[in-house]
């Protein structure tokens, strides 16, 4: 005979439950560099290098549970009491980009020259200070087998 009484299941005295998650996540990431190099008349040689670096990163998730099911044969949340349902989510967003350019001289190998100019960005920071600035020069002089010298680097915001 049928009846509209249901006994929730479940085991070992508890009732039945389910939770079920969904997390989605992605980065996409963009690289292009472009560099040059050359020797003129046998002693200057010069090199230059242009980089630009993107990343972007997403992700979400979403978690809903229930308790007190009728039954643990469907696996759905339907199937739970109404009055235990739970969700939680969350989601975020991040990106970065940066620009950086570089150049190198030397005379006969002996006197060096590199300069180092680096632009970075990041959601991280807040709106109006994303950009961060760093550059760098060096310059070089090699005698009797020793190099001496002198670098200089600046951090600017």
């Amino acid at each position: 005979m049928a009846s509209d009484t249901y006994i929730n299941a479940g085991g070992f005295g508890n009732s039945a439950q389910l939770t079920q998650r969904d997390d989605r996540s992605k980065m996409l990431t963009r690289q292009f560099s472009v560099n040059y190099d050359n020797t003129f008349a046998e002693d200057h040689s010069l090199s230059v290098l242009a980089l630009y670096e993107a990343i972007d990163y997403s992700g979400n998730w979403m978690s809903a549970s229930r308790e007190d099911l009728l039954t643990p044969s469907i696996e759905e949340l339907f199937v739970g009491n109404t009055e235990t349902m739970k969700n939680d989510g969350a989601s975020s967003e991040m990106g970065r980009k940066s620009f950086v350019g570089r150049f190198n001289y030397s005379y006969k190998n002996k006197y060096l020259l590199e300069t180092t100019l680096r632009a970075d960005a990041s959601a991280k920071f807040a709106p109006g200070h994303r950009w961060g600035y760093f550059s760098k020069c060096f310059c070089g002089l090699e005698n009797i087998r020793r190099i001496f010298y002198v670098e200089y680097k600046i951090y600017c915001r």
